[in-house]
């Protein structure tokens, strides 16, 4: 692989992050993404042809090479800690009341793969230890294969289901790909039952093991320090975004029951508006967001917080219901049983709310 074609590969794999986090127009953010790959590549090949200087050339290549390494590592552990902190795939409440036909193709795929913790925790521990053998020279075609049987599936995936991070596995896949071709000559007589040629030269650190192994902790110590300053920044956003994972009221609650203050003050069944008498259910989710659902089975998203050491429960900016801020107290008579008393902008409202079962709760993230 060339000089050129390896420069390419490490500047599309430096954008890594800014495309997972605008993560907007697919097919312009993979054609920019995936042409430098491509271009280069075609470039690298030439310059290799007929390029000068073989032996220094062959030591920039080395560094480069190691570079992009350590960039699929970096990257890897980055998304492996989104997989196993909940942060790729959510399982949402209100998804799980929508009909199948209603749902988008990326909520499919939330709904199957966020539906149980193991697969979100296998995938998240594969691309660590995809992570950690790519970091050193011995083990890196080893780190490369697991690489390729975890990220190709992902990329199908993304690819059937239209996920916004397909330019992302498509160019972790294709560097992938470019890492193990060159070892495609030397490992190619094992599959027929040859010894494999274990010859290999590296231009730096070659008889230098008592450094080389210095090194080697020094890595170990820097894929720990990724985890804990990506796990860090998920930890910091879901404490605004996610305030509520803790609550013990996170579920869906049918409505059984509602009274509103009349003229007098006295909370009666005939004065309750028509907004909130048309309420059937209330969405509680892990996140900051939850929704309620109306008669005709219509969704409305509101923004809830919940201080659990004072059973204060407050809801408020419904997209649909504007004239609702609703502020109080909830008590529960029982696990599955909750008295919601409060004000609707300083008119008095008590609703009596029982959780339905039926609805999950991905509570193991």
């Amino acid at each position: 692989m060339g000089l050129a074609a390896w420069t390419g590969v490490l500047v599309a794999v430096g954008t890594w992050p800014m495309i997972y986090s605008t993560c907007q127009d697919i097919g312009y953010m993979a054609l920019y993404c995936l042409l430098p790959v491509l271009a280069t590549t075609a470039i690298g090949t030439i310059a290799c042809t007929y390029g000068q200087s073989v032996g220094r050339y062959q030591y920039a290549k080395y560094l480069i090479e190691v570079a992009c390494r350590y960039s699929l590592a970096f990257v890897m552990v980055y998304f492996a800690m989104l997989f196993t902190e909940g942060e790729h795939w959510t399982l949402n409440l209100t998804m799980q009341d929508t009909k199948i036909a209603d749902l988008t193709a990326q909520d499919i795929t939330s709904v199957f793969m966020g539906y149980s913790d193991i697969l979100p925790y296998a995938v998240g521990g594969t691309m660590i230890l995809s992570a950690a053998l790519l970091m050193f020279r011995r083990t890196a075609v080893i780190g490369t294969i697991v690489g390729l049987g975890l990220w190709v599936p992902l990329t199908l995936i993304d690819y059937s289901f239209n996920q916004c991070t397909l330019a992302v596995s498509s160019i972790a896949t294709t560097t992938l790909v470019l890492q193990a071709l060159p070892q495609v000559r030397r490992l190619l007589p094992a599959l027929m039952g040859y010894p494999v040629d274990t010859g290999l030269t590296y231009p730096l650190l070659g008889k230098q093991l008592h450094l080389y192994r210095s090194i080697g902790v020094l890595k170990l110590c820097l894929i720990a320090g990724l985890m804990v300053h990506v796990v860090n920044g998920i930890w910091h956003f879901q404490q605004y975004y996610r305030s509520n994972d803790d609550s013990p009221i996170v579920g869906v609650w049918d409505v059984i029951d509602i009274q509103y203050a009349s003229d007098t003050g006295e909370l009666r069944r005939d004065t309750i508006p028509l907004e909130i008498a048309s309420f059937k259910s209330l969405f509680l989710e892990e996140s900051r967001y939850g929704a309620v659902k109306g008669q005709e089975d219509t969704l409305s998203r509101f923004e809830y917080i919940v201080d659990s050491s004072y059973n204060q429960l407050e809801l408020w900016n419904f997209w649909e219901f504007k004239n609702l801020d609703l502020k109080g107290k909830y008590h529960m008579q029982d696990q599955d049983t909750m008295i919601y008393e409060g004000t609707n902008r300083k008119e008095s409202i008590r609703m009596v709310l029982k959780r339905n079962p039926k609805y999950k709760a991905n509570r193991g993230h």
